[in-house]
């Protein structure tokens, strides 16, 4: 039985880099062949290449779920939605210079892993926890 913090948090390390080794072996080459793309039209894919606009910002905002929790940055969807036009235009500002440089800024690749009980089983199994992501 693991006591230590650091052993505790080294056996998470482990169990989950265990389970994203055997992805690619759980979703086979066959698999992703098989997916269907779908086509689109000339029209959307004109839409589609045009800088966003505050119009499909705020869209997109207000159909994101309330009440999660924050990523790395702290900031929650709530606080992004009572911001108003002045978060709607600094994030129009965000999405255009990443689209304009066709990078997004690297803490973006970063998340806060959680083990999360099934509620079955032993709760000193890893084997007994999901791994939910905070992005």
């Amino acid at each position: 039985m693991l006591l230590r913090s650091d052993e505790k948090l080294e056996r998470w390390r482990e169990h989950f880099e265990e389970l994203l080794v055997n992805v690619n072996s759980a979703v086979g080459t066959h698999t992703i062949d098989s997916i269907s793309i779908p086509n689109i039209s000339a029209l959307e894919i004109q839409r589609q290449d045009k800088i966003p606009t505050l119009e499909e910002i705020q869209l997109a905002l207000s159909q994101m779920k309330s009440k999660k929790a924050p990523g790395n940055d702290g900031i929650t969807v709530d606080i992004l939605k009572v911001g108003g036009t002045p978060v709607l235009i600094w994030l129009k500002e965000l999405f255009v210079e990443i689209w304009e440089n066709e990078r997004i800024p690297e803490n973006w690749s970063s998340a806060i892993l959680i083990p999360l009980f099934k509620n079955k089983g032993d709760k000193t199994s890893c084997d007994n926890y999901r791994g939910i992501c905070l992005l």
